[in-house]
């Protein structure tokens, strides 16, 4: 674009911030969106304050929200209001972009405690998911 180049954006992965206290960050749809689109998506939530990162920091408030294509095995959308959630949120960002395999982002190691490691577990925690619906639940 700066250089007189036509880019068509991908608004699919396109972030959105808002610098309040906490930051909230948002990237995709939400499990609303992604259902009225026919896809069939869940969403993962943590408490943030009870996250490592939360913790460290005595957050009180706050949350961490994954959307996962159930069929593509694939994020569609994230949202958190925490501490650095508007950095935090480029992770999902480029996992939506290019179409990351759950799989991938589960198996990614963070820095910890950071606030972006929080989407490790949900990511975790979602892989779960999926494998629960291929086979049925634990015992």
């Amino acid at each position: 674009m700066a250089l007189g180049e036509h880019v068509t954006p991908d608004y699919r992965a396109l972030p959105r911030a808002t610098y309040t206290d906490p930051e909230a960050a948002f990237v995709g749809l939400s499990l609303e969106q992604a259902r009225d689109a026919g896809v069939d998506a869940f969403e993962v939530v943590a408490d943030f304050p009870k996250t490592a990162k939360g913790y460290s920091v005595e957050a009180t408030t706050g949350h961490v929200t994954i959307v996962v294509d159930r069929a593509a095995r694939q994020l569609v959308g994230a949202a958190m209001a925490c501490p650095d959630a508007s950095a935090a949120i480029h992770e999902c960002v480029v996992a939506i972009k290019a179409r990351l395999p759950i799989e991938l982002l589960a198996d990614t190691i963070h820095a910890f405690p950071s606030t972006s490691r929080a989407f490790n577990e949900l990511f975790g925690d979602a892989l779960t998911e999926l494998a629960e619906v291929a086979t049925g639940p634990r015992v």
